[in-house]
This record gives structure tokens, C-alpha cells and sequence, in this order.
């Protein structure tokens, strides 16, 4: 699952070079963010026994906070 690391990691190696460079860039980017953005509201749906779910790392994975 592509998660916040895939997209921080398209927007840095996208080649923001020039008017053809640029038009890529975003259309790499948005891309990914839709991807991400999928991952991250199917995971949302998740139902976890303990905690909630959250993406990260690649999976999707019930957390719960530390006290």
C-alpha cells in the first residue's frame, strides 16, 4: 500500500524542470496522492478490536495510544 513516505518521496525525485518537466511532476504527484489517499480511507474503514487503524509502513495496522 503506497502511504505519506510514497508521496514525500514523488514530490522530491519528480523533475520539476521546465513547462514539460513541471506538467509531469504534477501529474506524477497527483497520482500518487490519489493512491495514498484510497489507501488511507480504506484503512480508515478497518474495523481493529483494540485501538484504531492507521497507515503506515506500508500496511495497515491497529494502533492504540500509550498512557
Amino acid at each position: 500500500m503506497l502511504d505519506d513516505s510514497d508521496l514525500d518521496f514523488a514530490v522530491l525525485a519528480s523533475p520539476w524542470g521546465g513547462c514539460f518537466g513541471t506538467i509531469v511532476s504534477l501529474v506524477i504527484v497527483g497520482v500518487v496522492w490519489y493512491f495514498v489517499a484510497q489507501n488511507e480511507n480504506e484503512c480508515a474503514e478497518k474495523h481493529c478490536d483494540r485501538g484504531k487503524s492507521v497507515l503506515m509502513h506500508h500496511e495497515c495496522l491497529c494502533v492504540e495510544e500509550a498512557k
